[in-house]
């Protein structure tokens, strides 16, 4: 597990009072020295005080969406990623349902929750028709602040219990914080960063006629939240991810404080990592040099064909469309917001939908984060995307620097360096110049 420090007690007045201004909960966890079984007490502990009907809600929402017939088959499913996901993650999950669900025996629609079915929870939240949306990244320089930009869009079934336990899950440590933008008691990552600047988001990519692999048991979203623990570059993300026999396919849509690029997983199990400037399927190209898109379908030209879907294939094209920033009229905060809120395609077809959870515009250099829930809305009933106030450790490394500082520091570093290497060239004043011996 991360290790994190404890805060001063002003950092935490701070955070109180801007989660309190907020549309969306957001728990708050200290994990400082903490392993998974204490971060998982703690965080059921908070979830009993801001979720009550946190058991009824996920018995609901399992209920609602699950046929008997296929109750056996999620089992089985949970039952293997338990096995296979880091012994941190399995470690919080049960220690979130040894205090938070109330029976033994699975029985959906019950009111109640059974270990087992919140082990369910953490699978199908990942299922492709609960998350769903788009991606959209701008690289430097067509983006109008420090470093790139990236948003997605997150679409699911508007169940109601579920839409009660949207959250955000803040885990803080000594050496990094990790935000995880979903539900509550749901420890994988849908959406989520860290105070590195490194995010991450899925996206659903079904191959109806495909299978995972004999020996695949990892669910992507669980793996994800290790990966935000352990690394704070895109590059450094990728060796592990490759790696990995997962239960899905889909795209990853990744950024980091340089770059975004997005990672195509088929099944059975290949990547492939796609820039801006990748080769694309014919169907699927794209122009705008200085963006990156993902929809819930691959469009690099090596891996399978699967955009079989037409409003894949629309909002694919008004991506395209409306994302065409240059140099020289770069994307400002307010262009990506607007972007995933357009409604200008038919309500299937649509960048935002109804079935819109939420939104997010993430900042990797600032680590600033907007979010839409549908709790935002205006009074004239449009949608708006918040600020969400979420305090970071400071971080200074050279991607945080401005530019001025980085050409100070130039300056002082090569004159510190002139200095040395004169006083190299002249004679120590407590060393007597040798004589020449004839």
């Amino acid at each position: 597990m991360m290790q994190f420090p404890l805060q001063t007690l002003s950092f935490l007045l701070l955070f109180c009072l801007s989660a309190m201004a907020q549309a969306i909960p957001v728990l708050q966890v200290e994990v400082a020295n903490q392993d998974g079984a204490q971060t998982g007490r703690q965080l059921a502990k908070i979830i009993a005080q801001q979720f009550p009907d946190f058991a009824q809600d996920y018995d609901r929402f399992l209920a609602d969406t699950l046929a008997p017939y296929e109750w056996a088959q999620w089992v089985q499913r949970a039952q293997q990623v338990r096995d296979a996901v880091p012994q941190s993650v399995r470690d919080e999950v049960d220690a979130l349902a040894q205090r938070l669900a109330q029976v033994n025996q699975d029985q959906l629609g019950d009111g109640h929750l059974s270990a087992q079915e919140l082990w369910v929870v953490q699978v199908l939240l990942e299922a492709e028709n609960l998350s769903q949306g788009v991606g959209l990244g701008v690289l430097n320089p067509a983006s109008s602040v420090r470093g790139p930009m990236v948003g997605r869009t997150l679409n699911g079934l508007q169940n109601p219990a579920l839409l009660r336990l949207r959250a955000i899950t803040l885990y803080r440590g000594s050496n990094k914080t990790l935000v995880n933008i979903g539900f509550a008691g749901f420890v994988g990552i849908l959406t989520g960063y860290n105070s590195d600047g490194l995010f991450v988001a899925y996206l659903p990519s079904p191959q109806p006629s495909a299978r995972p692999d004999a020996q695949a048991h990892m669910a992507v979203t669980l793996y994800l939240r290790t990966l935000l623990e352990e690394n704070d570059r895109i590059t450094q993300t990728l060796p592990g991810l490759v790696y990995q026999q997962f239960l899905t396919s889909h795209n990853l849509l990744l950024a980091d404080n340089r770059t975004v690029q997005v990672l195509e997983q088929s099944l059975p199990s290949t990547s492939y990592l796609r820039s801006a400037d990748s080769p694309l399927r014919t169907e699927m190209q794209w122009s705008n040099p200085w963006q990156i898109a993902a929809v819930d379908c691959f469009v690099l030209r090596a891996s399978p064909a699967n955009c079989n879907n037409s409003g894949d294939l629309v909002r694919w094209h008004r991506l395209q469309t409306l994302a065409r920033f240059t140099p020289e009229e770069p994307a400002t905060i307010t262009d990506m917001q607007s972007i995933l809120l357009d409604q200008s395609q038919a309500p299937y077809q649509s960048i935002f939908a109804a079935e819109t959870l939420y939104a997010s515009v993430f900042l990797p250099l600032e680590r600033r984060l907007f979010l839409y829930t549908q709790s935002s809305i205006t009074r004239d009933g449009l949608p708006v995307f918040e600020e969400i106030e979420i305090p970071m450790p400071h971080r200074y490394t050279l991607d945080t620097v401005p530019f001025y500082q980085k050409v100070l520091i130039l300056v002082i570093f090569s004159a510190l360096l002139g200095i040395v290497f004169m006083a190299l060239r002249q004679p120590l004043p407590w060393v007597k110049p040798t004589q020449k011996v004839l």
